[in-house]
């Protein structure tokens, strides 16, 4: 549910930003992107942790990764830099969705090992 949720943020800042959006529905995109984000992360470095996942560090790191961008995608647009914009939307969704079927999966498949 939570990545359905992130994806459909980031498709719906990139489409309020092609329309035309005005400014506070824009900031308010990336409010809720932001805490987002940093809900689910938290949820799921917490599960990394509970289980002992080995790859934590590098998870971490992604998730920081992430984080950098979406700061500097407000920075951006806050500066009134909106070139880019679109682009950078676009990388953030593949991001998630690689995050989604790779990493998320990994942790999941060494959860489940667990188990057996």
């Amino acid at each position: 549910m939570q990545h359905k949720q992130l994806i459909g943020i980031v498709n719906e800042f990139d489409q309020s930003f092609r329309r035309g959006a005005k400014r506070e529905a824009m900031v308010q995109a990336l409010d809720s992107l932001e805490e987002h984000i940093d809900y689910h992360f938290t949820d799921e470095e917490r599960f990394m942790r509970e289980i002992g996942y080995d790859r934590l560090d590098l998870q971490l790191r992604a998730h920081e990764g992430l984080k950098r961008q979406v700061t500097r995608l407000r920075e951006e647009y806050e500066k009134g830099e909106t070139t880019g914009i679109s682009e950078m939307a676009a990388l953030l969704s593949q991001w998630l969705l690689r995050h989604i079927m790779i990493d998320d999966k990994a942790i999941g498949k060494f959860a489940d090992a667990l188990h057996q």
